[in-house]
This record gives structure tokens, sequence and C-alpha cells, in this order.
């Protein structure tokens, strides 16, 4: 099989910018399911992951913790700060507004947006002079997580709860209710998880690997034990870093309890909560690969598969922003015409790029 087969290659940066393992397999007992190969839609999905198969787990490890995408959750910080970006998308700019949408304490909220503008993604401008108030905005860095917002609208539109988003998406330019959609900007064809081709580049910079700074899991539902959980908000994916990371494993091809094990260096315990999560919310699934002792591999669903939208929008979104003079580990090609992948999301009813003043929410009557 050449490397091309094998869907990665070692790659020059571009100028331009297995053993099982026991503890997961105490995870609560699914029924029994035959060993059936791969459907053709998870054939292709697990195309991406042939990079786990050629490096290994400890290897594809280091380029996931090292990847545009690790370096993007580390940027965006917890599930407040994801909260609050979701809320100043939405328009909500001023600290008390901000206080009664997200529930965060005072002084919570004061540490994030703080952070938030010590990052770059937001600054402070004063709208009353005495006493001095401030509202927070998007800076350019931050509009520039626009296309990644829209991606998490679509995801929440399809597959989420109930959790206070507008229900329609109004394009002022052409005038029609639409969905936001994921095109290459080379072929203007559809960007997914199987039309992509991950590449290790050479000499990257094993500085920037980052690994998840300790933190409960707090989910949307109302503080629910996850075990309890059946419904899951974006923001319980992207908000807790470790459970973003081990649905980022799934991208890379790391499907088996050791192998995520040992490329996240997450304890195993805390593998174990994020594994009952994805799979009770139906992004992940299990299926025997051994039979004595019976042994599981974790694949992404239907579900899973459709967050690598936003995990794509948040490799861009990190190759402009924060890898800067850095060698980042992660290149992307697009399978369908061979070019570097890069997004664009655009209008599905007129095909223009969406921009952030140009797009209006709605309710449902005024669609």
């Amino acid at each position: 099989m050449n490397e091309r087969d094998q869907g990665v290659r070692l790659t020059q940066k571009p100028n331009s910018t297995h053993s099982p393992g026991a503890g997961g397999d105490d995870l609560p007992a699914a029924a029994a399911a035959s060993r059936n190969a791969d459907t053709p839609k998870q054939a292709a999905a697990r195309r991406i992951g042939s990079i786990a198969r050629r490096v290994g787990a400890e290897r594809t490890g280091v380029l996931l913790r090292c990847s545009q995408v690790a370096l993007a959750f580390e940027a965006l910080g917890d599930r407040w700060s994801s909260l609050i970006l979701k809320e100043i998308f939405l328009g909500t700019n001023q600290f008390g507004e901000l206080l009664a949408a997200t529930g965060a304490s005072r002084n919570m909220l004061t540490n994030r947006l703080l952070a938030l503008v010590k990052k770059g993604i937001l600054h402070k401008h004063p709208y009353r002079d005495r006493p001095v108030r401030y509202e927070y905005r998007l800076t350019r860095m931050g509009e520039d997580l626009y296309a990644t917002a829209l991606m998490y609208w679509l995801w929440e539109h399809r597959y989420g709860g109930d959790f206070n988003l507008p229900p329609v998406l109004f394009h002022r330019t052409c005038g029609h209710a639409m969905l936001p959609t994921l095109v290459c900007q080379h072929c203007s064809n559809d960007i997914s998880i199987s039309t992509i081709q991950v590449d290790a580049v050479e000499g990257f910079d094993e500085r920037l690997a980052r690994q998840p700074r300790r933190h409960s899991l707090h989910l949307a539902s109302h503080g629910r034990e996850c075990e309890d959980e059946q419904v899951i908000n974006v923001i319980d994916v992207i908000g807790d870093r470790w459970t973003s990371l081990v649905q980022a494993a799934a991208y890379f091809g790391l499907d088996r309890y050791a192998d995520i094990q040992l490329a996240l260096l997450i304890p195993t315990n805390t593998l174990a909560d994020r594994l009952r999560l994805l799979m009770r919310s139906g992004l992940f699934e299990r299926t025997p690969y051994q039979n004595n002792p019976v042994r599981y591999s974790y694949r992404l669903t239907e579900k899973g598969r459709a967050l690598y939208y936003s995990a794509f929008t948040l490799h861009q979104w990190a190759e402009r922003w924060l890898v800067r003079d850095r060698v980042a580990s992660i290149s992307l090609t697009h399978r369908t015409c061979g070019q570097p992948a890069v997004g664009q999301v655009v209008c599905s009813h007129c095909s223009q790029e969406l921009r952030l003043m140009e797009v209006e929410t709605r309710g449902a009557d005024e669609a």
C-alpha cells in the first residue's frame, strides 16, 4: 500500500499560512455486536485515521497535542469562555447581560472576559463615561471564529437539544433563509471528514504540545451526572478539553482505549468518563474487535463525524492566528481536488461566503 492509499505522508511545511487496555473495557456493557466489515461510510471516515496506523498511537498523540486544533482548544478556554463567545456572537455585549445569559458567577465571568481580552479575541469598548462602563466586542481575531460558530449552530440545529439558539439563519445578501455549508475554496465541493487527508509536517515544533488543565466535567443540562445524560450540546464537547481531545483522537484514527490513553496521556478514570459521555450522547459507538477477552473499539457515529466541520474551521483559525512563525504538526489536503484544504462557509442558497454582518437570526415564525 502506498502512502496516498494510507492517507498520510510527511510534508514540508508550506510557506503559506496496540495492546488492548482493560480500563476501557470496564465501561457499561452493550449488546454484543458481530464483527462486520465497515460500511462504505465508515470506511470513508476512517481514511483520515490512517495517520495513527502508520506512525503509531504514541507519535499520533504528539501530533495531536501539537496540532492547530489543540492550540485552538487551549486558546478558547473552558466551557464558560465558550458560553461567553456564543452570547457575544448572538449580540450580547454588556457585563450584566452576559451574567444573566451565561449563568456564570461575577468572578467567573470577570476572569473569563479578561482572559479573552488578553488573548486578543475580545476588546473592551466604553459605552458610558460616568461611571465608566464597558461592553465586550469581538476583535478581528474573534470575528474570524464566525465560521466555527456557524458550524456549531449547524450541528445543534441537526443534533442538539434545546440550547437557546435561533432556529433560523437568514442571509441578507440573497434574502433567503439558509443553512451554512462548508466548501473548498479551490473547487467549491463540500468538505467533510471523508474528503480530508491528514499529513504530518516535517520539523514541527513539539513545544506546541498542550495538556488540558484539570477541571470537572460540567454538562449543560443543569448539572446532571453524565451517566444520566441523554442529550449533549456542542458546548459539552468544546467546553471540556478532555472530551474535545478524545473526540479529536477519533479523527486521527485512534479507536482503542489503550491507544487513546497513550496518545493523550489522559488519566484512565477520566478517559472512561469521557467515553461514557460520548457513547451515551450518540457521538461514539463501540464494537468488539476481540472476543476472548472482549475488547472494544470506539468509533465515530454520523453525529460524531458531523462535529468535524467545526474542528476543520478551528484548524484554519489557529493556523491564521495562533501558529504565527512556528511550525504546527498537521497539514490538510482536500482529496476531491488535491489542493491544500482551504475551506469557507457559504450560504446554501446563493453559495456566497457568509459574513457576520450579513446574517440575521430569526424565529421559526419569521422565516
